[in-house]
């Protein structure tokens, strides 16, 4: 093997080793950690061909043992290129807005006896809802956008911001 080739699967392995670490970024988790802290190790040592197979090698092994993790990493990060964040959770205010993390239709809007004042909004194919609210902005059939206001939230109050996104069954 030449040094051109033996460049170029270095520059692929160093890719696919930073395209895995940056994907599961968001995700913390003491597997993921420990994934993180050994790809850092892989990345700051200059490898030869054999050590560049052994390391590929021993990483696929620690992927393989992680593939739920993995899966939730790749899901999370697609539903979060395509849904935002329904609060911002560095605001400080006491009463935070609440966001439509897509646009959609408001398909419920009142009160729900475990998640309290809540809102629910219809997406293509997924359903948001957003309980234990302070107050709400949208009513039933109206259209909203994405990071368009739907509600507020008290941080001071005992029950917690409720957010799930799910699949919808309409």
């Amino acid at each position: 093997m030449n040094y051109r080739d033996k460049f170029l699967v270095q520059m692929m392995i160093c890719f696919v080793i930073f395209a895995a670490a940056r994907g599961v970024a968001m995700i913390d988790n003491d597997k993921i950690s420990e994934i993180k802290d050994t790809v850092k190790g892989y990345i700051e040592k200059n490898y030869s061909i054999d050590e560049i197979k052994e390391t590929g090698a021993d990483l696929v092994d620690k992927i393989v043992s992680a593939p739920a993790v993995l899966t939730g990493a790749i899901i999370q990060a697609n539903e979060i290129n395509e849904f935002g964040a329904p609060i911002d959770e560095k605001d400080t205010d006491e009463i935070q807005a609440v966001h439509a993390v897509s646009g959609g239709r408001v398909v419920y809007s009142g009160i729900d006896k475990e998640i309290g004042l809540c809102i629910k909004i219809q997406h293509e194919d997924k359903m948001s809802t957003y309980g234990n609210l302070d107050s709400i902005s949208s009513v039933m059939g109206e259209r909203v956008k994405k990071g368009e206001i739907v509600g507020t939230f008290d941080k001071n109050k005992e029950e917690e911001f409720y957010y799930q996104l799910s699949d919808s069954v309409v």
